[in-house]
């Protein structure tokens, strides 16, 4: 037989799945969009780097920090969303352990592919204006990580609790 079908690739049911993958890790998303922002506040005062995510996300498209807190704002949490979706439907079911395991993995690996794009903040109107610190060193590049291990656990908990929580529940008779 030269072509085959997978009849269950494309069935109803496992589209159905691959959505509500989707939903989930969308939702659980903006939590973990949150919790980044939060760890990310606290790592700042701490190091005293001034690496500003909404800065680096918004301040291409305004010259205002203000203004650019705002577009780096639904930027930031519209690619938290889009990375949820990402981790519910192609990542969550490919990562050994745990939840909280599943999100750190994903989030070092998004992070590892994604950090060498930081090259180019020389171009950056931020890093002109020195309003924001340097990320392109491997100390900055270790002070951002606990901002996204806790994206990951919340993401990934989130994630779990939204499509495995009702597998554990007692059945009503």
């Amino acid at each position: 037989m030269p072509y085959s079908v997978d009849m269950n690739e494309a069935s109803p049911a496992r589209r159905s799945d691959r959505l509500a993958d989707l939903l989930a890790g969308a939702i659980a998303g903006i939590p973990a969009g949150i919790a980044y922002l939060i760890v990310e506040g606290i790592d700042n005062r701490i190091s005293g780097r001034r690496l500003y995510d909404l800065q680096l996300l918004g301040r291409p498209f305004a010259r205002s920090p203000r203004r650019a807190n705002l577009i780096g704002l639904v930027m930031h949490l519209g690619n938290s969303v889009a990375l949820g979706g990402l981790y519910g439907v192609v990542v969550e079911k490919r990562l050994p352990g745990p939840p909280i395991v599943k999100g750190v993995i994903f989030v070092t690996i998004e992070n590892s592919v994604l950090y060498p794009f930081l090259a180019l903040e020389r171009f950056h109107p931020a890093r002109k204006a020195d309003d924001m610190g340097s990320y392109w060193s491997v100390r900055s590049w270790l002070w951002t990580m606990p901002r996204h291990f806790g994206y990951g656990a919340v993401l990934a908990v989130g994630f779990d609790r939204l499509r495995h929580a009702r597998d554990e529940r007692p059945e009503r008779t």
